[in-house]
């Protein structure tokens, strides 16, 4: 007869992760029994030859009782189900999580995840009946419980259930003097898991080396010469003009003091002078001169003050003139080619497709191709076109806008200047045929003069171009030329509308609070109640980032301390619900009464129907009342208190949704 061993058990989650596991590498040579730890089986504990306990807590409680019966106990540890492990790097640095678990294990989820290096998030505790999410949490870790996870939580990593430790599988084959061999085929499975760990590790490895590979590469193509330093004045990042100005190798610099390097190259400067903002020139050799300019400071993603300084050695291009038809408007989502906003920058890395648009950007910016931007209204087409332009190598070039749909005039002169400046032309879906005939015969003209291949000259245009809407469904119904979309479409850039990346929203919207706030900006949850916050959340945003962005400029002219409600919405806005289905008559009556009537019963919404010619049933209104309570339109309080309606409901009453 095989020996027994007894799981003693908290709650039933520790049984299913212990049990299964434990059955499956010693069924051969052990049976196991489990009992909860309030039905402790006395006949069940005699027969035993070992008893173990799920958790400390639970040994702590049942010691005593079975301390006496002379057998063995031992308390199960458990580890982490390495073979999912790897999900967890998929949640992007920095971000709010919430580690969803009864309260009993939240502490040892934590230990582990932290003793593991995730320390890159700020972790928040959910369990069954504590207190309820942060509305803006967007993601959820979960031990084999994903049933927990609040639905406002969308994105969920489940690593599975924890299996039991190694140090107790070995207690186990030393107390029943167990072939060696098990634990071998245990560590195999170990092995095969911390491997597959490792190489998802190295991809990640590989991926972040590329994307400074591609850093460099473009630093690298910049005229002017490039030199960051961290708050020590140790130099981090510089580009090959950099070093060739200075006549040093880029291993030489990397890492030295600026400041000390500059004293080594007869540039005795202090650093008052060194970040007075001015031009400072000083003499390399007898026939060079170096300009040094200070250009500003920002915040890495790591939180690290850092220094950005230009060289070059001629003072012309550090003090470059703007020369536009049309100037482009200061927006915070207007990064500059030499610098990224922090804050936006970790929006944008942290987000694969947002930070894909960038990559390729970028490497569109070196190519003398025509680029095609593609997308709904409001991404910001025009200032990614200026992005363009500024992270090209042409510095100094002009940026030239024409609005396709009425600059017939303006856009013939501008293209008699094609030489040495970007074109961005804007609203393709609004050009007439004759602007579209006029485009495609400029393109047949300078293609005939090879001026887009890749030994093109450095002063030839850039062409950009941007076309809001689906552009294959203006080629069907003819209203754009098939001809001038095969010539414009060499490079393509297709921009996800805001509703494809919700979960960035609360990232954005700060992000726009801090710009409009300026200093002590409040948080999102600060300035929303948390039906506006799930409104935002699931609003479609037809005019995209745009909208949004105005939306915050709204709220920041209305907000006066008190949180923003759900009827403080802009008049345009009308709210649908999820199923999208508006209000019955009888349930906008009933709804009527409970805003004018505050803590209204069931009997008393009878009589004031009944008082407007409806009568009803008891039966009928509460079944109305369920239903409201149901879409949340209303709160039914309880001991005798009536009904209230809530924010939601008001706002839908309101608007007649």
């Amino acid at each position: 007869m095989k020996p027994k061993v007894l799981l003693i058990y908290i709650d039933m989650t520790a049984k299913m992760g212990i049990i299964p596991y434990l059955s499956s590498v010693f069924s051969s040579y052990l049976d196991f029994d489990s009992c909860l730890i309030d039905q402790i089986d006395v006949d069940k504990v005699r027969n035993c030859q070992l008893i173990l306990f799920s958790s400390e807590a639970c040994r702590s409680r049942v010691y005593d009782t079975v301390c006496d019966y002379g057998i063995p106990m031992h308390q199960c540890i458990r580890d982490f189900n390495y073979a999912h492990i790897h999900k967890i790097l998929e949640i992007p640095s920095r971000s709010k999580v919430s580690i969803v678990s009864s309260r009993e294990n939240y502490d040892a989820i934590l230990t582990d995840l932290l003793s593991l290096g995730f320390t890159q998030y700020d972790y928040v505790l959910y369990y069954p009946g504590g207190p309820q999410p942060d509305p803006v949490i967007q993601y959820a870790i979960t031990l084999g419980e994903p049933k927990l996870v609040p639905p406002s939580i969308r994105n969920v990593i489940d690593i599975g259930s924890r299996n039991v430790a190694m140090s107790t599988l070995c207690y186990i084959i030393n107390l029943f003097h167990l072939p060696e061999t098990i634990i071998n085929r245990v560590s195999e499975y170990f092995t095969t898991y911390i491997s597959n760990f490792m190489r998802y590790i190295n991809l990640q490895l590989e991926e972040i080396v590329n994307r400074y590979i591609v850093r460099d590469k473009l630093l690298d193509t910049l005229r002017l010469g490039l030199c960051i330093t961290d708050i020590t004045g140790k130099i981090v990042i510089t580009n090959m003009t950099f070093c060739s100005l200075l006549q040093m190798s880029r291993t030489t610099v990397q890492g030295q003091n600026f400041l000390e390097m500059l004293k080594k190259q007869n540039a005795a400067l202090t650093s008052e002078q060194l970040f007075s903002g001015k031009l400072i020139p000083f003499q390399l050799h007898e026939e060079t001169s170096i300009y040094i300019y200070f250009y500003q400071s920002y915040v890495s993603p790591n939180q690290e003050q850092m220094y950005l300084f230009l060289v070059s050695d001629d003072h012309s291009p550090l003090t470059p003139q703007q020369k536009c038809d049309e100037p482009v408007e200061s927006n915070p989502l207007e990064v500059h080619a030499l610098y990224n906003n922090a804050k936006l920058d970790h929006i944008i890395s942290g987000n694969s497709r947002l930070s894909e648009i960038r990559c390729m950007a970028n490497i569109y910016a070196e190519s003398p191709f025509p680029v095609l931007i593609l997308g709904e209204t409001g991404l910001y087409q025009s200032r990614i076109a200026y992005y363009i332009h500024s992270v090209s190598c042409k510095p100094g070039s002009e940026f030239r806008t024409i609005d396709a749909s009425n600059n017939m005039e303006k856009a013939e002169s501008i293209f008699c200047e094609k030489e040495g400046i970007t074109i961005f032309i804007n609203h393709l879906e609004c050009a007439s045929r004759e602007f579209q005939s006029f485009l495609c015969g400029f393109f047949n003209q300078i293609s005939s003069f090879h001026i887009f291949s890749p030994a093109a000259n450095k002063f030839s245009p850039k062409i950009i171009c941007s076309y809001e809407g689906d552009i294959k469904r203006g080629i069907q119904e003819k209203t754009f030329l098939p001809e001038l979309f095969y010539q414009i479409s060499t490079l393509t850039l297709s921009l996800p509308s805001l509703r494809e990346i919700r979960e960035e929203i609360p990232a954005l919207i700060n992000f726009f609070f801090e710009e409009l706030f300026l200093s002590n900006a409040p948080r999102m949850e600060s300035i929303f109640t948390q039906q506006l916050t799930e409104f935002l959340m699931e609003y479609d945003y037809p005019g995209n980032y745009m909208e949004l962005e105005n939306l915050c400029r709204y709220f920041y002219c209305i907000f006066n301390g008190k949180k923003v409600t759900l009827a403080q919405l802009p008049s345009y806005i009308h709210y649908e619900t999820p199923v999208k289905e508006p209000l019955s008559f009888l349930e906008k009556e009933v709804l009527d009464i409970i805003w004018r009537h505050p803590h209204s019963g069931r009997n008393k919404i009878l009589i004031l129907l009944s008082d407007k010619g409806i009568n009803l049933t008891p039966h009928q209104i509460r079944s109305i009342l369920s239903k409201l309570s149901g879409k949340a339109y209303i709160q039914i309080l309880k001991t005798k208190q009536g009904c209230e309606i809530t924010e939601l409901g008001e706002y839908v009453l309101l608007h007649n949704v």
